[in-house]
């Protein structure tokens, strides 16, 4: 006796390639769809992890799951394999790391059979880790809905709309598919951009419905995410060619004209899409395929007028993308370096640059005996490569070998060095690290200087220089008893050592004192005469976060009466906060800013912070110690200077201009000209002020800097990896004793 075989409502076609970790959802999914007669074809396409078990295990559970496993031939031959096989009256194409809804599949055939359709449409959404799933494409509009439209017409509607579709949600009738001898192109990603417009634009009947379907994961291990752009691009190519050849069948003329001009905008947006690639390509060992972009002058005039200002966009954004890729192919780092390598030149890559920017060097710094080149096709012939280790992961596409005898080198900005991969310990290969501040000019580029650490010639930059500042005057008294007496003394012992030592500061003055005693102003115009510039330090020293922003302004202005008779129109204004306080907040650290810059004034920072108040408040109690107390400020101030040059070195390669903080106080008083003499001992030349703080570094965004800001950089370890490490602290025993 015969059986009757039973009729198959739906095939749903899945190809798998290593999704071992989403595929038991996907299958699940299938499964729950109910009331339908379904089979479901799973392709493993040579997977090399656990999917080809799974799939297997699956298939030993349910009788409605085929499995086929094959050589890896790409997702486009394992649907074809699926389609050789598919036996129901429509087909499903699912991808295996997404999934669908519950009884969505039901929905969607039904509706397939109510209109007797070739194609039927539902809806899509996309899920991203951590995140909330959203719709993928905007809402069809309702007047589309369930309306059989013939493809060509749905095209036009859908595009006009802007929610043109993905192939993966869309439910096939299988005749109609067999009479149009519909194949995926293999060989080649990107196929669905081939498949939909192609498929489509033959259907007699298509339905659009608004059924919740196919879940769409943003997968970053994908297929798509992780084939070598050389590939991407191949394909992308090759898919616009054959839409250009499938556009060809139609005529502008005619009815015609729409479709061919809608057409064409997906023809350009997949050219903006490819030169976005192709300027990502630094590599000139890739050749360049064959494009049409002439197509659209050569066409544009029959276009219709939307879609015409829409390739329009798209046509002048694939060039610029194509001006990007041939620039850098004609620059110095590329067109010369072969026939330059022939001369014996060493040979730096630099294979990675910061996103979105140049190489931010000109070929004529590069030090004699050296070449430096961006193009990757001689990552192996390279005697060091240069990679931007936190943006190495986007371009870097396979494991990358390390020649024998070849010099790695990872570079990051100082704002990335918590990055996981700059301080991932695992990451062993490299022989340097060089950290460095992006919005800092330099006065040596740091590819320049490693130029020469590599070729052992590397010199120190010796050029070590210091401004002094002199906070709080008049000056700071600590006996309340006879503080005009005492102040004048240290005013005068003060500027006996900058004399001798031929030292000019720039001494910043709180007015309050001046107007309360005339010795003060006495005081003040002492420093004046002695040829030291004079500076606001507001007029009662509040710190800003305790006041208002009003306050502050208000004590500033009334400050500068005082300062008026010192300075001359054309002198620099200079400020610093007291206490080095910014403010309790953005708002009010930007308010005082601007209100300071609105005045003239440049804000001054610190490096080098003396913490001279702490010891001469501990050495005015140490009458019988005096001697250890200047021993311990004087070695502080060493480890201070030292720490910073250290810094200076890591992050800018060279010495920095430093700004010293002292007050005008006792202990300043007696021994002032020791610390000179220490900091020259040190190589320090003591120059103005000016001088140090227009070097680059202290602006940022046409701001200077704060103290803040300066005070935060990191040092490092002998390797050249960064470590986070505390400034100098001061002595505890010190710092106890002043706090009690």
């Amino acid at each position: 006796m015969k059986k009757i075989k039973k009729r198959i409502d739906l095939s749903v076609i899945v190809p798998v390639y290593n999704v071992e970790a989403y595929l038991p959802e996907c299958i699940d999914s299938l499964l729950q769809q109910h009331d339908i007669c379904l089979e479901i074809i799973l392709i493993d396409d040579g997977s090399t992890d656990q999917s080809g078990t799974i799939v297997d295990q699956y298939a030993g559970k349910d009788k409605r799951i085929k499995v086929i496993h094959q050589q890896n031939g790409g997702a486009s031959a394992a649907r074809n394999a699926g389609l050789d096989i598919a036996q129901g009256e429509y087909i499903v194409f699912i991808d295996s790391d997404d999934w669908v809804k519950e009884n969505s599949l039901c929905k969607l055939y039904h509706e397939a059979i109510r209109y007797q359709a070739d194609m039927v449409m539902g809806s899509i959404t996309c899920h991203e880790p951590n995140r909330l799933s959203k719709g993928l494409c905007k809402p069809v509009p309702k007047e589309l809905l369930y309306i059989p439209f013939d493809g060509k017409e749905g095209f036009i509607h859908l595009a006009k709309a802007g929610v043109y579709t993905f192939m993966v949600c869309i439910c096939y009738r299988s005749i109609f598919l067999k009479k149009i001898q519909a194949r995926f192109e293999e060989g080649i990603m990107y196929e669905d951009e081939l498949w939909t417009p192609a498929v489509l634009c033959q259907a007699a009947k298509l339905v659009i419905t608004d059924i919740e379907f196919y879940y769409y994961r943003q997968n970053e291990e994908s297929v798509m995410h992780t084939t070598s752009l050389f590939r991407r691009l191949d394909s992308l190519f090759r898919v616009t060619d054959r839409l250009i050849a499938f556009a060809d069948n139609y005529d502008f003329s005619g009815k015609d004209r729409e479709l061919k001009s809608r057409l064409y905008v997906n023809i350009f947006k997949l050219y903006a899409r490819t030169f976005d690639l192709l300027a990502c390509v630094k590599d000139t060992s890739y050749t360049l395929p064959d494009y049409h972009l002439d197509r659209f002058w050569r066409d544009c005039r029959e276009m219709t007028l939307e879609p015409q200002k829409i390739c329009k966009r798209y046509f002048h954004h694939a060039e610029k993308e194509l001006k990007k890729y041939t620039d850098w192919v004609v620059s110095g780092w590329v067109a010369s370096i072969a026939s330059q390598m022939n001369a014996g030149q060493k040979l730096m890559l630099i294979y990675n640059v910061l996103p979105d920017e140049d190489l931010t060097l000109k070929v004529e710094d590069v030090p004699t005996g050296w070449l430096i080149t961006t193009d990757r096709r001689y990552l192996q012939q390279a005697d060091a490569v240069v990679f931007h280790l936190p943006s190495l992961y986007q371009v870097c596409e396979n494991d990358l070998d390390k020649q024998e005898g070849q010099v790695w080198i990872s570079w990051y900005l100082e704002s990335e060095k918590e990055d996981s991969w700059v301080e991932n310990p695992e990451i062993d290969v490299f022989d340097h690290w060089i950290c460095y501040r992006q919005d800092e000019s330099q006065q040596e580029h740091p590819l320049v200087r490693l130029c020469r650490k590599l070729a052992g010639d590397e010199t120190d930059n010796n050029n070590k220089r210091i401004a002094l500042t002199v906070d709080d005057l008049p000056f700071v008294a600590l006996s309340a008893d006879d503080e005009t007496k005492e102040g004048m003394e240290i005013t005068s012992l003060l500027l006996q050592h900058l004399k001798l030592h031929e030292v000019h500061v720039t001494a910043f003055v709180n007015g309050g004192t001046t107007d309360r005693e005339e010795t003060m102003l006495n005081a003040v115009t002492k420093w004046h005469s002695d040829g030291h510039l004079l500076a606001n330090h507001t007029y009662s020293h509040p710190a800003l976060s305790h006041i208002s922003s009003d306050d502050f302004e208000k004590d500033v202005i009334r400050n500068e009466k005082i300062l008026a008779p010192f300075l001359k129109n054309d002198s620099q204004k200079y400020f610093r906060f007291p206490y080095l306080d910014y403010g309790n907040s953005p708002e009010q650290t930007e308010n005082a800013m601007a209100f300071l810059h609105r005045r003239s004034y440049t804000v001054v920072p610190v490096t080098l912070d003396s913490k001279d108040y702490v010891f001469n408040a501990i050495y005015t109690d140490a009458l019988n110690n005096n001697q250890n107390m200047v021993d311990k400020y004087l070695e502080y101030i060493q480890k201070i200077v030292e720490f910073r040059e250290q810094q200076a070195m890591h992050f800018f390669g060279r010495f920095l201009g430093q700004i010293m903080l002292i007050h005008a106080n006792r202990i300043n008083a007696l021994y002032l000209g020791r610390v000179i003499t220490l900091l020259k001992q040190q190589g320090y030349e003591f120059v103005s002020l000016q001088e140090v703080i227009n070097e680059p570094i202290y602006k940022k965004g046409g701001a200077t800097i704060n103290s803040m800001q300066l005070m935060s950089w990191e040092s490092q370890s002998s390797d050249g990896k960064p470590v986070k490490i505390s400034c100098p602290n001061v002595p505890r025993e010190i710092l106890e004793a002043y706090n009690k």
